[in-house]
């Protein structure tokens, strides 16, 4: 899990944008989960699943401090 902190002049929305690799592979990995969660007291923000580059985007409603949960069905 990583925490993710964003900072701005405003109260304007953001989108935080990612690419996904199989460090393996090298490959872009497709259909990941991709979760967005208040740090404080883990409410869920949003959401995405990764296309078939293995790129996201998630929409962030406010300045503050988050947690991005990536995950695959069938990792361990």
């Amino acid at each position: 899990m990583t925490t993710l902190c964003v900072w701005a002049q405003d109260a304007r929305r953001f989108t935080i944008n990612g690419h996904l690799t199989d460090v393996d592979s090298k490959e872009p990995m497709e259909h990941v989960s991709v979760q967005l969660f208040v740090a404080a007291d883990s409410s869920f923000v949003g959401g995405t699943i990764s296309n078939e580059r293995g790129n996201f985007s998630v929409d962030v409603p406010s300045v503050g401090t988050f947690r991005l949960k990536i995950s695959e069905v069938g990792w361990p």
